[in-house]
């Protein structure tokens, strides 16, 4: 842009080129310049400046090429030099703001640029390369590096305000993202994605800017739990992106979550060929089948990939673990037998053993197995985990407090010390217990997990001044800070179903590790709202919503409290705003949904019901409820009617179970029959 101010200065090659036809040094330096040869355009433009030391454009010129070449120094003492000779020229100030820009001095940057702008405002220069459009771009692409700046050292207020003014005197789809970004990050779903459809309407099609955008829409709809726009979002994602695997995921994952069940499935499985080195597609497939507890199709798809990667152990031990889930247990033991020969790893197929004894309750077989495969194999955390806790299971106490004083060896995490920790109390030594939670916390000082075992700890020593203040402590904690990389206990859930492509193992670690952060705080939570007078609580939950006002889990656990104590106003203010701040979540619009149905108010409640069935269409409590709320209206049939004509347009099995518990409810035995009885003769293909 600078370049092209300079040629508009100096009237184009013509003007450049009158003594020798277009040959001057200064010309020659400038199409050095232009070609990318910045160490060619030095000397000729050196040249030119010794012949003529009174034009600020060959000053200028000279600055850029030595920044180019990454000779900052030389190129301000040429600025130098030149505003000494011929003044403050507004060529050599702007000069001099790039500069800046390129020193990452941006502050200063923006203040000569600003300083033009009065300048040529007081002119009478109204266009051409050193207009106000000009500077105005200039003065917007500087806020813009400002934001962006602020908002990666965490400084979200200057990074908007930043933002804001670059949008108003550049506005570009770049910019609008950017901004876009921030309020996704602050929870403001819709204004991010007014930001989003604000740059695609200025963004090429085809261009990377409008992919970054229509990523930041899709986002966005997805935090609004906005379903038919989400996949019409992805498929033009998916257009533009034909060969990004998790683009393509999401476009299948969001035609599922449109109701367009067989349609996602089907474009789910052209992915298999598609992408034939990949794994995403064929996880992608089973957390679906997962989901929606068809675990024999998940079976089916574990088989193909198998053959797909033959020389992969994990996905021989995956089929196993399916096949014992389904109570096929004698197929289970075959297969871990053919995964120990094909590996000859004795501890894996003895830890897949073990899993299997667990799931029969066996747990003596079980802790067997787990030591084997421990001694067969290297002393991995995980083993000590299961194996504490099929000795656990079996009673024995003090022998899984053993497995866990080894484990503690081996590890850096606070995981064992948790685990000791609720091994002593079991076995009645609170004092070890209490060490062991300080430990843990010793280890991970910002998880609330051992802060909340140590206030159910202090209560039960009779301490309960103590255990309060932990209590609120666990949940400070809690809402503050973020989920370590893995916390004890709990298995992978491996039906995680964003919408937004397939969890890798870390993913899922950490979506295990967040859930037992969400559970530390509700378990701190239900200490405190439980065990203590409202007017002890109270005022501790209004300094807890006073400090974490963005905290959709507080206001969520705050109207179930007051759910609980018959405050049904202050429940379902606090479930709004729950709403307000995470509206793709299911269970903050039930609990609005339960706040308006004790409060009288039933078209509130229908409404919050079926944005959560929207959202989770396996939610049977939204189900039964719309059925039970749609009766009291003598308005079943009604409602009957629209999931007929739904069923028959977007048919699914959530929907389908939805429709028959209503018929049951209206007596219609034999019509729910039918549609169970054609359902189970159709192929099971269209049934996710």
């Amino acid at each position: 842009m600078l370049i092209s101010c300079l040629w508009g200065l100096v009237g184009g090659r013509a003007a450049l080129g009158q003594e020798g036809r277009g040959t001057s040094p200064f010309e020659e330096g400038l199409q050095a310049y232009q070609d990318g040869r910045y160490e060619a355009a030095v000397p000729h433009l050196e040249t030119a400046l010794a012949a003529d030391s009174l034009r600020p454009r060959v000053y200028a010129m000279l600055a850029l090429s030595l920044s180019r070449t990454g000779r900052l120094g030389e190129a301000e003492a040429v600025l130098a030099s030149g505003r000494q000779v011929v003044g403050g020229q507004p060529l050599l100030q702007m000069t001099r703001a790039e500069l800046l820009r390129r020193k990452g001095h941006l502050a200063e940057a923006l203040s000569v640029y600003q300083d033009l702008e009065k300048r040529q405002a007081q002119s009478r220069v109204s266009s051409g390369p050193m207009g106000p459009a000009f500077l105005s771009e200039r003065i917007g692409r500087v806020h813009r590096e400002l934001g962006v700046e602020a908002h990666a050292a965490g400084d979200t207020a200057r990074a908007q305000s930043h933002l804001r003014r670059a949008l108003r005197k550049a506005p570009s789809p770049g910019t609008y993202g950017d901004l876009g970004v921030l309020y996704l990050e602050q929870g403001r779903a819709h204004k991010a994605l007014e930001m989003a459809d604000s740059g695609l309407a200025e963004a090429p099609d085809t261009s990377e800017a409008a992919g970054r955008l229509l990523r930041l829409k899709a986002s966005s709809l997805r935090r609004l739990g906005k379903t038919d726009p989400l996949a019409d979002t992805y498929e033009r994602l998916a257009a533009l992106r034909p060969r990004d695997v998790e683009i393509q995921i999401g476009y299948g994952q969001a035609l599922i979550r449109d109701g367009r069940q067989q349609a996602g499935i089907d474009h789910l499985r052209s992915l298999l060929g598609r992408f034939p080195s990949e794994r995403r597609p064929y996880e992608a497939l089973i957390s679906l089948y997962d989901r929606y507890q068809n675990s024999e199709r998940a079976l089916q798809v574990l088989r193909q990939m198998r053959t797909r990667f033959p020389e992969d152990p994990e996905i021989v031990r995956r089929i196993a673990d399916r096949l014992g889930a389904l109570g096929r247990l004698g197929d289970a033991k075959a297969t871990y037998d053919t995964l120990q020969t094909q590996t000859g790893n004795v501890a894996a197929a003895a830890r897949a053993r073990a899993e299997i004894y667990e799931a029969e309750g066996r747990y003596g077989r079980a802790a067997e197995e787990y030591r084997r495969a421990l001694q067969e194999g290297p002393a991995q955390e995980p083993l000590f985990r299961d194996l504490g806790r099929a000795i656990e299971k079996d009673g024995r106490w003090l022998a899984a407090l053993d497995i866990y004083e080894r484990w503690v060896g081996q590890s850096r995490e606070p995981g064992p010390h948790v685990h000791r920790g609720r091994a002593f109390q079991h076995l009645g030594r609170p004092d070890s217990a209490r060490l062991a939670y300080e430990r843990a916390l010793g280890r991970e000082a910002s998880h609330p997990l051992p802060a909340a075992r140590l206030a159910t700890l202090l209560w039960q020593e009779g301490r309960p001044d103590a255990a309060f203040d932990r209590a609120v402590e666990a949940i400070r904690l809690g809402l503050s800070g973020k989920p370590p990389r893995q916390m004890p206990a709990g298995r992978v859930d491996t039906s995680a179903f964003d919408g937004e492509g397939v969890p890798s193992a870390r993913q899922r670690r950490r979506q295990r590790a967040s859930r037992w952060w969400r559970q530390s705080v509700d378990e701190a939570f239900a200490h405190l709202t439980r065990r203590y007078p409202r007017d002890r609580v109270d005022p501790a939950l209004t300094k807890l919503q006073d400090a974490f006002p963005g905290a959709a889990r507080l206001h969520l656990l705050l109207s179930r409290y007051y759910e609980d104590a018959g405050r049904s106003r202050a429940a379902r203010r606090a479930a709004s705003r729950a709403v307000e701040l995470e509206p793709g979540v299911p269970e903050t619009h039930r609990a609005r949904a339960r706040a308006s149905v004790a409060l009288g108010d039933t078209a509130a409640a229908i409404s919050a019901y079926r944005r959560a069935f929207a959202l989770d269409r396996t939610d049977r409590e939204s189900v039964s409820a719309l059925i039970d709320l749609r009766e009291g209206q003598g308005r079943l049939e009604t409602l009957i009617r629209r999931w007929r004509r739904r069923y028959g347009t977007r048919p699914s099995q959530p929907l389908r179970e939805a429709l028959i518990e209503a018929l049951h409810k209206a007596g219609r035995y034999g019509e729910a029959q039918k549609i169970a009885q054609a359902a189970a003769a159709d192929s099971t293909a269209a049934k996710p």
